[in-house]
């Protein structure tokens, strides 16, 4: 007689009425394990809940296991135990409805009612957006990230600012979200697991928005090569920290698949249900740009300032977040930013970022008298601003497509 008919005698003598059972967290207690212990202690607890409910039927096991443990395992009763599953998915408006109940729940009014506004213009970016879109694309798209940020902003009821609500959002994402989401993931990680490599690796990248040929520098730097192409990274078995955190869904890109009917982008940063583990060199190539996800922006504005001294730069006109669009005007915008960081004038450099920051209002007054200053210094100083002629026609893209 085995200890597997043994346990089930005593579920036939002793449970003889309907009982429910429930089993959570299992995950968080096998961190300390090695990833294939992790797996395995999940995998075996669906499976010994599905033979036990399949042979007692008055009882029901109710347990919750990281998706990653599931797409990870091969078992002959994978295909029957699915059709018990559950998988987690939430978008963005069921997101945005929880968020609204908890205000409703805890604060005894609306979500917008609660903050004292609904939208607000980004001081960065100067592009106006909802404060609900603001908070959901800080996070990985997960219920306890709407929560941790709403029970931050409790305390503060009838003070908050668009500040206030900005430096709230920002350090909890970054210290309660982005940084817990490499502990959690622990296991699946490499060269990003242990974090003062970690840290060196994020304090290298520049702004939040990068290119690709950027990603391999970073890349050829951080492992100390010569040499990194696209085709060495599969083969490679040193440190892809943009594929790591590509896979936890803190790199996006710009999604060539996903056209909306006018006929622009999606930014897109892979969701839990989307993360199946830790793949080296999946990341999506040729693409233009790479977006950091803005749970991140200030835990590498800290990095960046520690490591090398310098800023961690937020691109002005683009918002960065998960399906929100990537219109012309970003692309341009991207490019007149790239364009800028050759240019040593400072005065230059701000009249740029001021028209940047213009296009948000539409003021064709202005904005034609701002590049047209632009114009100016740029004949004044003559060969002494690079690429001169390219900004310029650049600005021109974007006054035109603005008007």
């Amino acid at each position: 007689m085995t200890w597997k008919s043994d346990i089930n005698k005593v579920y036939q003598r002793f449970l003889q009425s309907g009982v429910f059972i429930f089993i959570d967290r299992l995950d968080q207690a096998l961190l300390r394990y090695s990833k294939e212990i992790w797996i395995s202690f999940q995998v075996g607890l669906i499976e010994a809940s599905w033979d036990l409910m399949r042979l007692n039927h008055h009882i029901k096991i109710f347990c919750s296991i990281r998706q990653e443990a599931f797409n990870n395992y091969e078992s002959p009763n994978k295909q029957s135990i699915l059709g018990s599953v559950s998988f987690l998915r939430y978008t963005k408006e069921e997101l945005g409805q929880l968020l609204e109940r908890l205000s409703i729940y805890y604060e005894s009014s609306s979500f917008s009612n609660f903050i004292g506004f609904n939208d607000f213009q980004h001081p960065l970016t100067k592009n106006i957006e909802t404060v609900s879109d603001y908070l959901l694309r800080h996070t990985i798209y997960r219920p306890r990230d709407i929560v941790t940020i709403a029970n931050s902003l409790h305390p503060l009821k009838n003070q908050i600012t668009v500040d206030i609500l900005r430096n709230e959002v920002n350090t909890i994402s970054s210290q309660e979200i982005a940084k817990n989401l490499f502990i959690e993931n622990g296991l699946f990680l490499d060269g990003l697991q242990q974090i003062i490599l970690r840290e060196k690796f994020l304090s290298m990248i520049p702004r939040n928005i990068i290119t690709h040929n950027e990603m391999l520098n970073i890349c050829k730097l951080f492992n100390n090569q010569t040499d990194c192409s696209e085709k060495k990274c599969l083969d490679c078995s040193l440190c892809h920290g943009f594929s790591e955190l590509y896979n936890l869904g803190l790199l996006g890109f710009i999604d060539k698949n996903d056209i909306h009917t006018n006929n622009t982008l999606k930014q897109k940063f892979k969701k839990p249900h989307d993360v199946y583990g830790i793949i080296k060199g999946a990341i999506p190539v040729k693409m233009k740009a790479y977006l950091i996800h803005p749970s991140l922006n200030n835990y590498l504005k800290h990095l960046r300032n520690k490591y090398h001294g310098e800023q961690f730069h937020i691109i002005p006109a683009i918002t960065v977040g998960n399906d929100c669009t990537w219109t012309k005007k970003y692309s341009l915008s991207f490019d007149l930013y790239l364009l800028m960081e050759f240019v040593k004038n400072t005065d230059i450099k701000n009249e740029l970022v001021d028209f940047m920051h213009s296009l948000s209002d539409r003021n064709k007054q202005k904005n034609n008298l701002l590049l047209n200053n632009i114009k100016k210094r740029i004949d004044k100083l003559e060969n002494t601003v690079e690429n001169g002629e390219k900004i310029y026609e650049t600005c021109s893209k974007l006054l035109e497509l603005n008007n």
